[in-house]
């Protein structure tokens, strides 16, 4: 499934790893906030991976709004924002380096606009 090692950079930084990038992703965070809450908080250290793998899970399986909605406890509507924000980040995030993810990124937005 997903690494639990962190790498850091040659500068001694620690990366964000493509878990927490979902997690932060689908959840309306940035990063560096989630890096911030995400040891002291039970929500985001426990609940909201497991969230982010049941939408890893119903995006395989195509799972309904409703069925979603269930898992993640919020209404179906949620549910499917919460599933769109997931694969656009899975999408953007497959790219190895910080300037083809935003590359990506701005292609997908303006795509969608």
């Amino acid at each position: 499934m997903y690494s639990k090692v962190s790498k850091r950079t040659s500068e001694g930084k620690r990366r964000v790893r493509i878990e927490e990038r979902h997690i932060a992703d689908v959840f309306g965070l940035t990063y560096r906030e989630f890096a911030g809450v995400r040891s002291t908080h039970y929500q985001w250290r426990l609940l909201a991976p497991e969230a982010v793998q049941n939408l890893r899970r119903a995006e395989i399986e195509r799972w309904s709004p409703e069925k979603i909605a269930e898992y993640l406890n919020c209404d179906a509507q949620e549910a499917a924002q919460k599933l769109r924000r997931y694969i656009m980040s899975r999408h953007v995030n497959e790219e190895e380096n910080t300037p083809e993810r935003i590359t990506v990124l701005f292609q997908e937005w303006l795509g969608s606009v």
